[in-house]
């Protein structure tokens, strides 16, 4: 049962949980009146920070467009219905606009040619193609769900590393956009025409054209990434005309008059958009350089990999002396288990790696592929009085992500990094050292003692314990030499996030990395977020820090083309192990009876296949005999 939370928690940012409200609504959005009909009516208002007021327009006749956001620069200045500090006046042509819109870091001109046309100027230009958009065979899609009028995704900025998250602010309601579509009349010159931003999901915006009401038109889900999006004058600059729907043009003798009084004083993307987003999606390593990654069939040791493949700033690793068959793995860039040349020997860790590569470890002469120490920056130092060998702590479950369970402190490395074992399992004879893994002392999955139930997250015990019969007091008194780590020694700064339960987002299964999986944010405890895998059971639940690198917005995958897996698993998922089964005479009946061992060994030792083997095993024994299924689980954990 959770407790008051000690001061050092809350400084951290924790609070109590209690589990979560599968039944959890977000809240309402709140959106300017004939636009809450197209985000779903009243039921489906939010609050959002992203929102923005649209500003009201007074047009004067004396005003004189210039182009499709700027003024003549006779015209003025009091008349403009443009905040002053919004207003800037182009340094070429004199014409006068919104600041927001105009070239250059400094916004000193009003289009594209006034920029290239002044000596010496290297504008950026605004024509940039925009992010490859990769088609991805069998990748979910979120535009069912977005429909949905409780739909709520977790927005850019609470992503870090995500692309564009330090610059996503601009990106809000009542944005203007110009917006890319089928050529009308069945031509081949793409048609292009103004839109409002309604709503904002992730990377995903809801448009609607200007000129067209609720009723004629719910909007359009786009990626708002993506070439058929553009700030507005983006289509001038290309030589090209606006052209309305025809439904717009049939009302409106003059429909240029219509985009004067919906574009004044609006705001749009900035013009360099595509440039940013295709510099967002640069990572710092590259195809074959080499690094230093935890083995996977032995998390107690790193060995030397080769990157094979780089997506969106994932990696896809293999290791030097892997045999040819060995399908390596998938991890991010910024993901504690990836470290550079010679990290294993500069803190004492344990690295399994070919001679020669460990022979140029030992003198530093590395080569041109190696990744070197000055690639990511330090970590925090560790406390001089810091942890020694034998302290208790509580610690996430590498092998199990839903579970925070007893630990202790086995071996105290360089550079700030422990070597930790879970205690909820037996200890295995043979090889020592092989169920530890390496924590920082700064990571956010490493606690005090007691954390768990100060906060009120189910904590699991060690082995030879229950959860009614553990408590620490009897455990440590029961430890010869066992001594609890302070709380002052776990260096945990406070982070503000923005996360909410119920949120909608794309995430890695850690059990199985190569999966990327639509996600819900089930529970928010301080930093750390409970995630939830679309379709599966709480027990497959992974607590992930709010500034891991393996969760996404909405609409990641779609960006840097990388394939959604869907929120149901699919039989054809499992294909890739069916010869396994089937050689070892695996038939339906036997299916049935099959233990986790025994899926587990038939996987190839895979832990995040057998776990959806082992779950879609059990869907299974409950259509051939619920009645049944439901008598035996209430004999589980018993």
């Amino acid at each position: 049962m959770a407790g008051t939370v000690p001061h050092e928690f809350a400084e951290w940012g924790y609070q109590e949980y209690s589990g979560y409200d599968p039944e959890l609504k977000p809240d309402d959005m709140e959106l300017e009146a004939g636009e809450e009909e197209a985000a779903g009516g009243p039921d489906a208002r939010r609050k959002t920070t992203q929102n923005a007021k649209k500003p009201k327009v007074h047009l004067d006749p004396k005003l004189k467009l210039k182009g499709p956001i700027t003024y003549e620069k006779d015209v003025d200045p009091s008349l403009i219905p443009i905040v002053r500090d919004g207003m800037a006046r182009c340094q070429k042509c004199g014409a006068i606009g919104v600041r927001h819109a105009f070239y250059t870091r400094e916004r000193k001109y009003c289009s594209l040619s006034c920029a290239r046309s002044v000596e010496g100027l290297a504008a950026e230009p605004d024509s940039a193609p925009a992010a490859p958009r990769r088609e991805v065979a069998h990748s979910f899609s979120w535009d069912g769900l977005l429909r949905q009028a409780d739909f709520s995704a977790a927005p850019v900025p609470c992503f870090r590393h995500a692309p564009l998250a330090a610059a996503w602010d601009y990106v809000c309601v009542g944005l203007k956009v110009e917006v890319v579509s089928e050529p009308p009349g069945g031509g081949l010159e793409p048609a292009c025409w103004v839109g409002t931003v309604l709503r904002v999901e992730g990377y995903r915006g809801l448009v609607r054209y200007e000129g067209l009401t609720a009723e004629e038109s719910a909007g359009r889900w786009l990626d708002l990434c993506s070439d058929d999006v553009h700030p507005v004058g983006w289509y001038a600059t290309q030589g090209r005309p606006l052209i309305p729907p025809p439904v717009v043009a049939s009302r409106h003798a003059d429909w240029s008059q219509l985009l004067v009084k919906r574009l004044t004083g609006a705001r749009t993307l900035p013009t360099n958009f595509h440039h940013r987003v295709l510099r967002s999606l640069g990572s710092s390593l590259r195809e074959e350089q080499v690094v230093e990654v935890v083995d996977k069939n032995c998390i107690g040791q790193v060995r030397a990999a080769a990157v094979s493949q780089v997506v969106g700033r994932r990696l896809h690793i293999r290791y030097l002396d892997a045999p040819s068959d060995d399908g390596g793995f998938w991890c991010h860039e910024n993901s504690p288990l990836v470290h550079p040349v010679g990290w294993a020997l500069a803190v004492g860790h344990q690295i399994a790696a070919p001679a020669d590569y460990l022979e140029r470890c030992q003198t530093g002469k590395y080569l041109a592929t190696d990744v070197t120490e000055d690639w990511q920056p330090p970590l925090p130092a560790a406390p001089q009085q810091g942890f020694t060998v034998g302290m208790k702590l509580e610690a996430l479950d590498p092998l199990n992500l839903s579970s925070i369970g007893v630990a202790t402190v086995k071996q105290v490395l360089g550079g700030g990094y422990l070597m930790v074992r879970l205690e909820t399992l037996p200890t295995e004879p043979g090889q020592p050292g092989g169920d530890w893994f390496c924590y920082h002392v700064s990571s956010p999955y490493i606690f005090p003692p007691r954390f768990c139930r100060t906060v009120g997250v189910p904590l699991t015990p060690p082995h030879g314990y229950t959860a009614d019969t553990f408590t620490w007091e009897a455990y440590l008194a029961a430890e010869p030499g066992a001594q609890p780590a302070p709380p002052h020694l776990f260096q945990r700064p406070p982070l503000s996030h923005g996360f909410q339960p119920g949120q909608r987002l794309e995430a890695v299964d850690l059990m199985d990395p190569q999966l990327v999986c639509v996600a819900t944010v089930a529970a928010v405890v301080g930093r750390l977020l409970r995630v939830h895998f679309t379709g599966w059971e709480e027990q497959f639940d992974q607590w992930v820090d709010a500034a891991s690198p393996d969760i996404f917005p909405v609409g990641w995958c779609r960006l840097v083309g990388y394939k959604l897996e869907p929120p149901f698993l699919r039989v054809n998922e499992c294909a890739a192990y069916c010869d396994s089964f089937q050689q070892a005479g695996v038939d339906g009946a036997r299916l049935l009876d099959l233990t986790k061992h025994q899926v587990l060994e038939l996987a190839c030792w895979k832990v995040g296949p057998s776990l959806k083997i082992e779950n879609l095993v059990q869907k299974l024994r409950a259509r051939v005999a619920p009645a049944q299924a439901r008598f035996m689980a209430s004999f589980k954990k018993v």
